[in-house]
């Protein structure tokens, strides 16, 4: 579970990507259209299925199309 902005949301499905970002842990990073990743310690997550509280699963390319989230938000 995550959250950003006050909106808490889980994370169901995602994939483990090398990333040599010097953000910090929690980082939305730049990422192509339908996509996010998140840096995480020494490397980052692809989100692939998020759920908003009380919502249903959903793929994140989905998530996206009415959740604006911008490189450089942090998600805790």
């Amino acid at each position: 579970e995550t959250s950003m902005e006050g909106e808490t949301f889980k994370v169901w499905r995602a994939a483990v990507m090398d990333e040599c970002s010097t953000k910090l842990p929690g980082c939305v990073l730049e990422s192509p259209p339908g996509t996010l990743i998140v840096k995480c310690g020494e490397q980052a997550l692809c989100l692939g299925v998020v759920q908003k509280r009380g919502g249903r699963r959903m793929a994140v390319d989905e998530f996206l199309r009415g959740m604006r989230i911008r490189a450089g938000t942090v998600l805790s």
